[in-house]
This record gives structure tokens, C-alpha cells and sequence, in this order.
């Protein structure tokens, strides 16, 4: 049987937070090795640079993790499943890698307060509570554009992401 392990358990796992003793007693209950697509890669990178934004992590203990990860790549416990959008994915983990340690106010915070305080986006009209998801679809249409991997897919996935 192939189990799947959702991004937050993985960060779990690699780091101590609220979550971490009951990821532990599910990982040595399932000891087999996880799969880790180009999406485990990104969104666990970027939920490393947003636990060092919001002062959850330092810088170190991130890069710790991440070694973790790298070194459970090599041992065969996690195994790489690289997928059709592997290269735009790699190029959009090296962006969170770079950028959400220093941007997450501007990312991580509207994303906290969206789901902490739900009504409060009501505030705003859909231009203010979406240009950010404008902005990035866009940059993600020029990266696939010149990736070569734009097509009607990647238009859908752009036009649905900017109005999530």
C-alpha cells in the first residue's frame, strides 16, 4: 500500500512544533518509504521560510531540517517522484527558499489572518484582497512561458490561482 504524507506532516517531522509527537508515533507506525513529489518540495520549503519569518524557526534550525530532508532523500526514505512540472516547481521552491523568509509579511501574514479571522477579508473589495494572486499568477505565467510549458492547463491553473 502506498501512503502519501501531506506536507504539514512532513514539516512535522522535521521540525518541532505542536504536531511533531503525533507525526513521530505515525511515522514508526509506517516506516515505509514516502513518496516526495516536486510540490513536497516547494511547500515544505516555503513552510520553512515562513516558521523563520514568523520567528517559529532560525534561519539554522531551517537549514537543519532541510539537511534532514536531503539526508532521508539519500537514505531512501523519502523517494523523489519528480513530476510534469518538476522544473517550474524547482524554480519556484528556489524563489520560496530566497524570498519568504523576507516577503512572508506580505504572504504569510494575509494567509494567517484569512484563516484565523475568516470575515475580516470582507473588508475589502476583490481587487484588494487579490492583486498579490494577480501579481503571482502572472509571474507564473511569464516563468512558464519561457520554461516552454505554458499551455491551456497552466492558463486554467493561472486563472483559478488568481482568483482563489
Amino acid at each position: 500500500m502506498k501512503i502519501y504524507a501531506d506536507t504539514s506532516v512532513l514539516f512535522s517531522l522535521y521540525v518541532t512544533d505542536a504536531n511533531s509527537p503525533k507525526a513521530d508515533a505515525w511515522r514508526q507506525a509506517n516506516p515505509v518509504p514516502l513518496d516526495f513529489t516536486g510540490f513536497h518540495r516547494l511547500e515544505l520549503r516555503n513552510a520553512l521560510g515562513l516558521a523563520v519569518f514568523q520567528q517559529r524557526l532560525t534561519p539554522a534550525e531551517s537549514r537543519d531540517a532541510w539537511q534532514e530532508v536531503e539526508q532521508d532523500l539519500a537514505a531512501g526514505l523519502l523517494v523523489a517522484k519528480p513530476d510534469l512540472w518538476e522544473k517550474l516547481v524547482r524554480e519556484a521552491e528556489s524563489l520560496a527558499e530566497q524570498h519568504t523568509p523576507v516577503i512572508g509579511r506580505y504572504v504569510g501574514r494575509p494567509n494567517i489572518v484569512h484563516h484565523h479571522y475568516p470575515r475580516f477579508m470582507t473588508r475589502h473589495n476583490w481587487w484588494q484582497s487579490s492583486w498579490d494572486l494577480v501579481l503571482l499568477s502572472a509571474i507564473l505565467v511569464v516563468a512558464a512561458w519561457s520554461l516552454g510549458l505554458l499551455t491551456w492547463h497552466f492558463w486554467l491553473f493561472a486563472v483559478l490561482a488568481a482568483n482563489a
